[in-house]
């Protein structure tokens, strides 16, 4: 609720400069050039497509992740947190791919998904266990660390699942910046790291100073 009084309050010098405008004058072209305006940037910030990507829906329906319960109480939470890095060896972070529209990139986003108990099924992929849980023998070891390991059952099925991935040219080509400075680990070393709003498709004709 705080924030959205915080919200309020932001846009009521908005409202009282519109009402000074509008109920001093019978002008209203003022108002019809910010109606066009906003509505036209309104358009060109929409995504270029608005298809929901469930992927990782699939992928975490075949992937059993047995640490903690993702769904559970705090401590059985904060358990299954603690081994979540553990599903990069499937699907790596965003900022160790190279190009994601080539490869696909994971998160925490598969441990939601994924089965939380019970044992490896027949159509388990992919298989996150406790440190010291050994794996059925179809297994694959990829990653291990003082948590727990992440095995693989069928290689050519995780090489289709990680090299096709979705689109990721979603994002209006208006707001489109470098890696470099989503990712400060990548821009500091490439000197690239700072938002130049001047580069921006039509912003330095609003905004000259830039």
């Amino acid at each position: 609720m705080a924030k959205y009084r915080r919200i309020l309050f932001a846009q009521l010098p908005l409202i009282v400069l519109w009402r000074l405008i509008l109920f001093r004058t019978d002008d209203y072209r003022p108002a019809l050039a910010v109606a066009v305006i906003t509505a036209a940037f309104l358009y060109l910030s929409l995504p270029q497509y608005f298809e929901i990507n469930r992927t990782f829906r699939d992928i975490g329906a075949r992937t059993a992740y047995l640490i903690g319960d993702y769904r559970g109480n705090f401590a059985d939470y904060r358990k299954a947190i603690q081994g979540a890095d553990l599903v990069s060896a499937f699907f790596p972070n965003e900022w160790d791919v190279e190009d994601p529209a080539r490869e696909l990139v994971g998160g925490e986003q598969q441990v939601y998904y994924a089965r939380t108990a019970g044992q490896p099924a027949a159509d388990t992929d992919y298989l996150v266990l406790p440190a010291g849980v050994p794996a059925p023998e179809e297994f694959t070891l990829l990653k291990s660390d003082a948590t727990g390991s992440a095995w693989v059952r069928d290689r050519d099925r995780w090489d289709a699942d990680r090299y096709q991935p979705p689109a990721t040219g979603y994002r209006s080509r208006l707001y489109k910046i470098s890696r470099e400075t989503s990712f400060y680990f990548k821009g500091v070393p490439a000197h690239n790291y700072d938002v130049n709003l001047g580069s921006f498709p039509l912003i330095w004709r609003i905004f000259p100073a830039f």
